[in-house]
């Protein structure tokens, strides 16, 4: 049975549809705000499982793609490849499609791109659409191998070269030069990608309780972070106090100003740079891995284990923490 929840019901902006059909769970945002709207959404939603209903063995990636959103209800990063691909293999029977088949697609999309594009473009939401098909049995369960892609490389900053950029801005005679210290402050002590720094407003920052209300375009949700305190400082002198707090619209404006930054300091530094040092500092403090992905906002824990690198240093004092030894011998 399907529902319609209102805007505002569950702290959602648009009309969401939540229930089963036809075995099929479905919690899925609508994306209108009007409820004649809504209505008419849900009812091609049905016609779309009632076509597919009796027809499980005629299931094409087209088709498989749409309910596959229609269960997860993916970030629109996710949504956008999805329509790529389904453009490609839209016609194609799920039973049909076959590794080489993907391989092909990705090399088509991207023939001069890294291996990390076509995994996270091609062969990641294929394989999700795939599978999903192989548990509603509309195809057999096909194993899909990735384009093996290089070990991760964490880029980070020491202090003395961090403190180096705040130096290098403190001594710019430009209007932007707070604005562009509060950014490099936030970067290095709250760990946020630039993109979503930039979206954050006024309006999502609580100096009561400290704390800083963030959107995490890559996972498509909301989390509750600490505010750090020199942070809080800075942003209650600002004026105004509504609207987006930093005067950027895109990181592309951003870089170019970090570009000069990085040439008038001498320090190779971009501002997704600061998110690695975070991560790292949060490791060689002996933090846990969850409290650095919770950091950082990260849902995969293969995007936070580049941090647990260690050196021998650290290797010894853990092992002291331990208080174990054997004695004499």
């Amino acid at each position: 049975m399907l529902k319609l929840i209102a805007p505002g019901k569950r702290r959602n902006k648009h009309w969401l549809v939540r229930g089963t059909y036809e075995g099929n769970y479905i919690e899925k945002s609508l994306k209108v705000s009007l409820r004649k709207d809504a209505e008419a959404k849900l009812r091609n939603l049905i016609k779309q499982y009632d076509a597919v209903k009796n027809e499980k063995d005629n299931v094409t990636f087209s088709i498989a793609s749409q309910k596959y959103i229609d269960f997860r209800n993916p970030s629109e990063r996710t949504e956008k490849w999805l329509a790529k691909l389904s453009g490609y293999l839209g016609d194609m029977l799920v039973g049909e499609i076959t590794q080489n088949d993907l391989v092909a697609t990705a090399n088509s999309f991207y023939p001069n791109g890294a291996p990390s594009s076509k995994n996270r473009a091609v062969i990641r939401p294929a394989a999700a659409v795939l599978h999903y098909a192989a548990e509603n049995k509309w195809c057999d369960w096909l194993r899909i191998r990735a384009f093996r892609e290089p070990e991760p490389k964490t880029r980070f900053l020491s202090r003395a070269d961090e403190l180096k950029l705040h130096a290098t801005l403190r001594n710019e005679g430009t209007s932007q030069r707070v604005n562009k210290r509060l950014l490099l402050l936030w970067l290095f002590r709250q760990g946020d990608r630039i993109s979503d720094v930039l979206a954050l407003k006024h309006e999502d920052i609580d100096f009561k309780r400290m704390s800083v209300r963030r959107y995490i375009s890559k996972s498509d949700r909301y989390a509750e972070l600490p505010l750090d305190e020199t942070i809080a400082r800075y942003l209650k002198r600002l004026q105004p106090v509504t609207g987006h707090i930093f005067p950027w619209q895109t990181h592309h404006a951003v870089n170019k100003w970090c570009r000069k930054l990085s040439n008038d300091s001498g320090v190779l530094f971009t501002p997704h740079m600061a998110r690695h040092t975070l991560g790292k500092r949060l490791n060689d403090a002996g933090v846990g891995l969850k409290t650095i992905m919770q950091t950082l906002g990260q849902s995969d824990t293969k995007s936070a284990i580049r941090y647990q690198t260690t050196d021998v240093e650290n290797i010894r004092q853990a092992k002291k923490k331990m208080g174990i030894g054997w004695g004499k011998l």
